[in-house]
């Protein structure tokens, strides 16, 4: 069974609100009644941070498990709504093959020309180091930067 992005949506469901709801409250408006989720991998994703973008959409990143043991770095665009944004990845998620191993992303940031930074660990069958993958504002990798977006 998939588990969902559950706690970051959560917490993107009070984010949004505040604007529309008494405080502390779920907006009911949002996603459906006020939480937004979807699958990105096969079984267990955990999401990490999320961030929103100048156009109002929510970039939600962490990883995604691909086998048993094997974890990638995820991320999923959500519009303002809460419904999945189908111009990101594939049909508003990604998986970014950043090898085998536990690989874990754990933050995101957004340049001014809508690129996508994730930061997180990546496995290099012999221990995790830092790493940082970019992707393009449509959610793919960039294979401008470093040949593959990693």
């Amino acid at each position: 069974m998939k588990k969902h992005l559950l706690l970051s949506f959560a917490s993107i469901s009070l984010f949004c609100s505040l604007a529309n709801a008494q405080a502390g409250s779920l907006d009911l408006t949002f996603g459906i009644s006020g939480i937004a989720s979807c699958p990105v991998g096969t079984a267990r994703d955990d999401a990490q941070d999320m961030i929103i973008d100048a156009n109002g959409k929510i970039v939600v990143v962490g990883f995604s498990e691909v086998t048993t043991t094997n974890f990638n770095f995820s991320a999923a665009r959500f519009n303002s709504n809460g419904t999945l944004d189908a111009t990101f990845g594939t049909g508003g998620t990604t998986i970014i093959n950043t090898g085998n191993g536990g690989d874990e992303a754990y933050s995101v940031a957004i340049d001014g020309s809508g690129r996508i930074y994730i930061a997180g660990l990546i496995w290099n069958g012999i221990i995790r180091n830092l790493g940082i993958v970019r992707l393009t504002s449509n959610g793919l990798p960039d294979n401008t930067w470093d040949g593959d977006g990693v």
